[in-house]
């Protein structure tokens, strides 16, 4: 399955308290590559935010398997620390707060994908970023910052595994009447399995499987 990785793009409405440094501006200092000290953002107010939106997904995108927030960030000495952030809407999510050293470090966040980053419509409105916890007096710096997503592109592509990984086995199972518990247990032993239940259960509508089900 593919894998992209969005950029921010401009600064988000859900906080602008960091401060820029060494880039033309937040966006291209947190932008990759990672150049470290050279280009940054950082902070030393307790609580600050600053938030971005981010570059859309590709046009022919259509699943989203996962999705995850990656913040590059170090102090400038001790006792730094920060969280990752994510905005839906109205809604927020934080990562745990993350004790920084003063070396550059790569740090992940997971929002919650029911809520979060379950659909494309979701990755393209999202919003990222950081908040620092604490010290005053001591900064947290970023110099990148972005989402890496992995999907899966339109249905002609879902439907080529279909038949290459997923059919002769369920040809196998019908010719046999196993029930659904019996189809989704041999599923789940197979190499190129569905990815989770909603997957599992396109594949049985698509293919029309019941238990009993018989070829004459």
């Amino acid at each position: 399955m593919p894998t992209v990785i969005l950029d921010p793009t401009g600064v988000g409405t859900n906080g602008d308290a960091w401060v820029n440094s060494g880039g033309a501006n937040k966006t291209a200092s947190v932008n990759l590559p990672d150049d470290e000290a050279t280009t940054r953002i950082q902070s030393t107010t307790d609580s600050d935010e600053q938030s971005f939106v981010l570059e859309d997904m590709p046009a022919d995108a259509n699943v989203i398997n996962s999705a995850v927030v990656t913040a590059r960030a170090s102090e400038s000495a001790a006792n730094a620390s920060m969280a990752i952030e994510a905005w839906q809407g109205v809604a927020s999510t934080a990562g745990s707060e993350i004790a920084l050293t003063t070396s550059w470090v790569d740090y992940t966040m997971t929002p919650p994908q029911a809520t979060f980053t379950n659909t494309v419509a979701l990755i393209n409105s999202l919003e990222i970023g950081v908040q620092h916890i604490t010290d005053t007096g001591q900064f947290s710096r970023v110099t990148s910052l972005y989402l890496t997503v992995v999907y899966q592109t339109d249905d002609g592509e879902q439907f080529l595994m279909f038949l290459t990984s997923w059919l002769p086995p369920l040809l196998a199972v019908a010719s046999h009447g196993l029930s659904v518990g019996d189809i989704s247990r041999i599923l789940r032993k197979m190499k190129n399995r569905p990815s989770d239940k909603w997957e599992f259960q396109k594949i049985l509508r698509a293919f029309i499987l019941r238990p009993g089900f018989m070829f004459t």
